[in-house]
């Protein structure tokens, strides 16, 4: 491979990245779009959610086609292919996230729309929704980064929690949002492989994070998260 032609791939690579990160970001805000749905009734609010899950659908589509097209053009090996291979994977847990968020979405439409704005165990709903939330932002962080510390200890938190004998345990049964933060555990688990130098039991190099911003605003805590992926490494010619 030529100098043109690799830093024609890294490109392709660091956009696939990019896209990726916004479709966590997507993400993201709709789970805490559904919760305020959930909790505020606002029926407007919730419908948004329901038909912008066709938008994290397409994106996860055309991602995986990019995916498939880098593999069958430009047959990465190591690093790189590591790197495809965790980005098939995570899209598929952004989508299935997504879909988490559009249940919940349909349950808030169900008990608004008849009147019953009382949602029990509220306070545990919010709590099991908030640490879920947290669970895929710091995924995502991680995956922006290349933080293999940090996903490992992601990974660690979501078993602690996942224990019968835990507090949040006992809330989190029977709600679909326990699934977001299932899915951001496997999130982190591959992309700590996909590190240079990572394997499934090894301890991975630390790395410089990322610049990532985050701001508030408009009405009900809308989140705008910008996340800058860290340059992967280059590969040994």
């Amino acid at each position: 491979m030529n100098e043109h032609t690799s830093k024609k791939f890294d490109a392709e690579l660091e956009g696939i990245r990019t896209r990726v990160l916004q479709m966590g970001g997507m993400v993201e805000l709709q789970i805490v779009k559904a919760m305020e749905g959930l909790g505020g009734g606002d029926l407007l609010l919730i419908d948004q959610v329901i038909e912008n899950d066709n938008r994290v659908n397409l994106l996860e589509i055309e991602l995986d086609e990019a995916c498939n097209q880098v593999i069958a053009k430009r047959q990465p090996t190591a690093v790189d292919l590591r790197m495809v291979s965790t980005v098939q994977k995570t899209i598929t847990d952004l989508e299935r996230i997504g879909d988490e968020a559009k249940k919940i979405a349909k349950g808030a439409r169900r008990i608004h729309e008849h009147g019953n704005g009382a949602l029990p165990r509220s306070a545990d709903v919010r709590h099991v929704a908030e640490v879920a939330v947290g669970m895929l932002r710091q995924a995502l962080d991680c995956f922006a980064r290349l933080d293999a510390e940090t996903a490992a200890e992601v990974i660690r938190t979501d078993a602690e929690r996942a224990q019968p004998s835990s507090a949040f345990a006992s809330i989190a049964s029977g709600i679909p949002m326990n699934a977001s933060g299932r899915a951001s555990s496997r999130h982190c688990r591959s992309a700590r492989l996909s590190m240079p130098g990572s394997t499934s039991t090894g301890t991975a190099p630390a790395l410089n994070s990322a610049n990532i911003s985050r701001k508030n605003s408009g009405p009900g805590r809308t989140i705008t998260t910008v996340r800058t992926p860290r340059p992967m490494p280059q590969a040994a010619s």
